[in-house]
């Protein structure tokens, strides 16, 4: 039964998408459905963070949209968002944060959503063009924070798993240089709609606590691999748009009810990646898309895997002496 119920939010969730995929405004279809996942996933922990988490990724996204011409600006960006999710762990957020600023970071490296009209419009340039796709986030957003709203009543809560204060500056610090540098790599050196992927990548696979990472390293990479070879497979032997589109919308679906269930990460990396493979392909070569995703997927894993390493060397005396004086003031207090 609550397979039933997420299975029909999650479809009235896509509604904003829906409708804008049937108007001249069929680009920003998928923007409606960027603040969706973050803020469903929020309004299990409450629907104060909800709310706070549909005004905050607007703003992200018209940041992005400022920012992305200018290299330096979308790394310094990317810096205060890594930093930021480290600030959220500490809360027990950084799930909300880290899905919340994948989409967002990946518009960042790309190109800008245009739209084609006949006639200049307010939103053809300037100042419209930067308003219009943080609007449209944020109308899903807040369509998304309505249904939670309305209909999550009854589904069991999610209690926030709080990060220790040294596990999430060395998160947060670890985010800010991976991102920071990776994003300005990919503006200078490696523009193209694809190499996002890295920056997805780091964000998912890096989470507080090395052994964690090293373990998503893992699966990421064998959910990837896999997810991608399935989505190879599929349009060789189905090459039909309409098809591969279909599919790709199901294995979305799929993959936001994986996410809410906290299923095995491997099986979430293999329906994320198929996904993402088969709806971004547009009328490219799904196969050539399959390996460029791939192979930036391994270079943000072995990024994560030694910086991560790097840091915890670097950190581990702070980390041990902010480990020894919380234990230390434990004892005082239990001594009282």
């Amino acid at each position: 039964m609550k397979i039933l119920k997420l299975s029909a939010i999650v479809l009235l969730l896509a509604v904003p998408s829906l409708v804008l995929a049937l108007t001249p405004l069929l680009p920003l279809a998928l923007l409606a459905f960027i603040g969706v996942i973050p803020v469903l996933l929020a309004s299990l922990i409450s629907i104060r963070l909800a709310a706070w988490c549909s005004g905050l990724i607007g703003f992200l996204v018209f940041l992005v949209e400022l920012a992305n011409p200018w290299p330096w600006a979308a790394a310094m960006l990317m810096v205060l968002v890594g930093l930021g999710i480290g600030c959220c762990a500490y809360r027990g957020w950084h799930t909300v944060a880290v899905i919340g600023s994948i989409w967002p970071a990946s518009l960042l490296v790309g190109e800008r959503v245009t739209i084609d009209t006949p006639s200049p419009t307010w939103f053809s340039g300037g100042f419209g063009e930067l308003v219009l796709p943080a609007l449209v986030v944020l109308l899903g957003a807040f369509w998304a924070l309505l249904v939670s709203s309305a209909f999550l009543k009854g589904l069991p809560r999610s209690e926030p798993e709080r990060v220790a204060a040294a596990d999430a500056l060395v998160y947060g610090v670890a985010l800010a240089v991976l991102l920071g540098s990776a994003t300005l790599a990919i503006s200078l050196w490696l523009p193209g709609p694809n190499a996002g992927w890295i920056l997805l990548t780091i964000l998912v696979v890096a989470r507080p606590g090395f052994a964690e990472t090293k373990q998503r390293i893992i699966t990421r990479s064998l959910g990837t691999v896999s997810g991608g070879l399935a989505a190879a497979i599929l349009a060789v032997l189905l090459p039909f748009p309409a098809v591969l589109t279909t599919a790709g919308l199901l294995a979305l679906f799929a993959t936001i009810l994986l996410q809410l269930k906290n299923s095995n990460y491997a099986v979430y990396a293999f329906a994320l990646t198929a996904a993402v493979v088969l709806l971004s392909s547009g009328n490219g070569s799904v196969l050539e898309v399959d390996i460029q995703r791939v192979l930036f997927t391994v270079i943000g894993a072995l990024l994560t895997a030694v910086v991560a390493a790097a840091l915890e060397l670097a950190l581990r005396p702070l980390i041990k002496a902010c480990q020894e004086g919380q234990v230390g003031a434990e004892k005082e207090f239990i001594g009282r």
